[in-house]
């Protein structure tokens, strides 16, 4: 008989299954009582219910008690305004319910130290992902601009090819790092030429994907993962001073910056990446004009408006936000949250943030916390640059990345605890 753990860790690769390739449902359009078997809304109803009735003591956590803190300010904000925010039911879908998920998940793989399982979920997650990485640059090759109209007025049509949308693909960059690191740690030479192809496809996916703001994150972050945490030790940092005061002595930052953007245009996927690449390098080189009135806006300037946008709409109402004049998703995430919901909203989302993070660093060590920080770090600069939506943009960063670099570092340890153990012969063996 099936216990209660497996249970809910199958359902919990179901759900994962129907979030991460969602092309399964829209091509198997199998119906019970009107509902389709495959509907990712359905298994992750069933994952989160079962979950909760089975290890019902997951309620009293702080994780937990804090999320529900924040969920109660939210609908007490909105209930003193007398107003909608822009829906409670899409608000829940795209930020609780994904914490929601991140929290119980955390429970069953990581609280229970069990390493069988973390090692299922971080496998089966990895090659759901792979795939639907393949199966998204299939796509795109043939339908350039796709990605941008997943849930526009032809989101059937393209869904059915497989392709993925904003979510997925604003959620990739925090995978960039944990999967350098495994192949820097990794002595196979097959596994790390699979596992640095892995990142490749990762970046190659968010390049065709049109997305500006996750394409310049994953550059950044598989640059920095690269670059690593080594080279800042010891005798290192003095070369790596030298070299940098060298390099800004020869070459000013603002034009390396303006060089490298440049050339990002000239192999952008779309003519709409091209422009918005292209008005990054406008800003930098040329500074940024808030009123636009000597030459034409550009997109920079217009994303900056944004926040005095919202610097403006918060003032209004600093301790509870103001509802009348946002509209939309908020491209800005942080600056977007604060605006609608106050110091009292924005304080509650923050606290059960940190603690989450707070609780997931606690497992980590070393460079696996380094390389943790810099997944958190593109999450953290998305939010400043997009809206962050949805299961996947949480999932990868709040648990699959901590996820991986936890199944590393006890893969390190069980090695060097086999190493501890063995004869002099044997550890020759080992190396």
């Amino acid at each position: 008989m099936i216990n209660k753990v497996k249970l809910c860790i199958y359902l919990a690769n179901i759900y994962l299954f129907t979030m991460i390739l969602p092309v399964v449902s829209r091509f198997l359009e199998i119906r019970v009582a009107g509902v389709s078997i495959f509907s990712v809304q359905l298994w992750k109803a069933i994952f989160i219910l079962t979950t909760l009735f089975m290890f019902s003591s997951v309620l009293t956590k702080k994780n937990m008690l804090l999320l529900f803190y924040y969920t109660l300010v939210v609908m007490m904000i909105t209930n003193i305004r007398r107003g909608r925010i822009f829906g409670v039911t899409i608000w829940m879908d795209r930020i609780t319910i994904p914490l929601l998920i991140v929290i119980l998940l955390y429970d069953l793989f990581i609280a229970k130290n069990d390493p069988h399982s973390l090692k299922l979920i971080v496998i089966t997650s990895l090659v759901m992902i792979f795939i639907s990485c393949i199966i998204n640059i299939r796509g795109l090759l043939l339908n350039p601009y796709a990605a941008r109209m997943v849930g526009g007025d032809t989101a059937l049509e393209i869904a059915r090819t497989g392709i993925s949308g904003y979510g997925f693909h604003s959620g990739l960059p925090p995978l960039i790092p944990p999967l350098v690191l495994w192949a820097k740690k990794t002595d196979n030479k097959l596994q790390k030429s699979f596992l640095y192809g892995f990142a490749t496809i990762v970046m190659i996916t968010v390049f065709l994907g049109a997305f500006t703001a996750p394409l310049l994150l994953a550059i950044a972050g598989f640059a920095l993962s690269m670059v690593g945490q080594n080279i800042f030790h010891k005798g290192y940092s003095i070369i790596v001073v030298l070299v940098i005061v060298l390099l800004l002595i020869v070459v000013p930052p603002n034009v390396l910056i303006s060089k490298a953007l440049l050339g990002l245009a000239n192999i952008a996927p779309t003519e709409e990446v091209r422009v918005r690449v292209t008005d990054i390098e406008t800003a930098i080189s040329s500074g940024v004009e808030i009123d636009a009135e000597t030459r034409v806006e550009t997109t920079a300037e217009g994303r900056i408006k944004r926040y005095y946008y919202n610097y403006e709409v918060f003032m209004r109402n600093p301790l509870f936000g103001n509802r009348e004049s946002i509209s939309g998703d908020g491209h800005l995430f942080w600056a977007y949250q604060l605006a609608l919901f106050g110091i009292v909203g924005f304080s509650a989302l923050i606290w059960v943030l940190v603690n989450i993070i707070k609780t997931l660093l606690a497992h980590l060590r070393g460079e696996y916390r380094f390389f943790y920080w810099l997944s958190l770090g593109l999450l953290i600069v998305m939010g400043l640059m997009k809206v962050i939506l949805g299961d996947f943009m949480f999932f990868i960063p709040l648990f699959l990345s901590p996820a991986i670099l936890l199944y590393l570092q006890n893969q390190e340890n069980s090695n060097n605890n086999s190493s501890a153990g063995s004869t002099p012969n044997q550890k020759e063996q080992l190396r």
